[in-house]
């Protein structure tokens, strides 16, 4: 009895299950007739469009337009050096020729003053070899007046020749008539050969007088002369080499501008082995933008175009400009990773933008985000 009861239970349950199973799928059925799958047929999403005459979106920095900032090292660099003091901090503003760095110049001094003592006794040799040339042409001059006087001397023995030439002449004139002996015409004739041995021996003298080189003294004086004054040369170049290292023992500003980072301090040497600058100079100049823009873009690129600048980290900065030059040509696009050597595929095309209206809330090298506006 008991037995039969469970049979018949379980048949009027399976009975009722069949019927709910029956009634799902009919409504199933009727949902899938009114309202088709999107399974079944699936429908593409619609990808907006881009629209390319609103512009390119890329991004710049804040850049110099034809210089950079300036590397300070020392003039004699890289000869060892000793920092004394430093006269500025970083962000400093400094003015061209405004000291900033002192270098011991104990040595350099030295050199200055053995340089100008060189130059004091080579001046001092100048002066002794032009007086050897004034002693020189003295000496010409006196041999010169003596030349003259040993002239009058040749012409007075000549005079002396004729008027014995003549006395023998009237002696001769006085023995032809008796009046004069034997004695007299030999003394005659006595004295007109030494009227001419006298004659000789002064043309000799003469001669010999004429023949002395007194130019030849001149001549060697004046080489000395020559020579101290290339000493002095010398010298003064010695002097000015001095005084440039001199000069190079105090590092000044190269231009205006503000200091950017300093990696130097007082009583610190710097050498061959220093590779870092003393510091960097930021120059006072005005600033522009420099931004890339993706190959696929530049179509929309072109000169005068007007562009807004802005900086995530400070909503409140808005800057306006326009594209003053387009680069040449592409270059890869740079990577954000130092240390990345792979080759970058992607090409970008430099711009520089002027900006319009103040740029003192700008910094070197800052990001912003550019959109350039058709």
């Amino acid at each position: 009895m008991k037995k039969h009861l469970v049979l018949t239970s379980c048949l009027f349950a399976g009975t009722a299950l069949a019927g709910v199973t029956l009634m799902g799928a009919s409504h199933l059925y009727q949902e899938t007739e009114k309202s088709p799958s999107r399974t079944a047929n699936p429908i593409p999403a619609q990808t907006p469009a881009v629209d390319h005459s609103r512009g390119v979106i890329c991004f710049g920095h804040v850049d110099f337009d034809g210089i950079q900032q300036i590397q300070i090292f020392p003039r004699n660099f890289p000869q060892p050096s000793l920092i004394t003091e430093v006269l500025v901090k970083e962000s400093q503003e400094v003015k061209k020729g405004q000291l900033l760095v002192k270098l011991d110049v104990e040595a350099a001094e030295l050199e200055l003053k053995k340089a100008k003592a060189t130059q004091a006794r080579v001046e001092s040799k100048v002066n002794q070899a032009m007086a050897k040339v004034d002693q020189a042409r003295e000496a010409k001059k006196i041999y010169e007046s003596n030349i003259k006087e040993q002239e009058q001397a040749v012409a007075a023995a000549e005079a002396g020749v004729q008027v014995a030439l003549g006395d023998q002449k009237k002696v001769r004139q006085i023995y032809s008539s008796g009046a004069a002996g034997q004695v007299e015409i030999d003394a005659a004739k006595s004295g007109v050969d030494a009227k001419q041995s006298l004659l000789e021996r002064e043309k000799i003298k003469l001669k010999a007088m004429q023949a002395a080189n007194f130019d030849g003294p001149i001549n060697e004086a004046l080489a000395g002369v020559a020579e101290a004054q290339a000493a002095v040369k010398e010298a003064e170049t010695g002097v000015i080499a001095a005084e440039l290292a001199l000069k190079y023992s105090t590092i000044t500003a190269p231009c205006d501008g503000s200091v950017y980072h300093l990696t130097v301090a007082d009583n610190m040497t710097i050498g061959a082995q220093t590779r870092n600058p003393l510091m960097q100079i930021i120059p006072k100049s005005k600033f522009y933008i420099r931004a890339e823009i993706d190959q696929e873009y530049t179509s929309r690129l072109k000169l005068d175009q007007q562009a807004i600048m802005t900086d995530e980290s400070d909503l409140r900065l808005n800057i306006k400009g326009h594209v003053i030059r387009i680069a040449p040509g592409f270059m890869p696009k740079r990577s954000s990773n130092p240390f990345d050597q792979q080759m970058n595929e992607q090409r970008v095309l430099e711009c520089l933008i002027e900006i319009d209206g103040d740029t003192s809330n700008l910094r070197l090298g800052q990001k912003l985000k550019v959109k350039l506006i058709d």
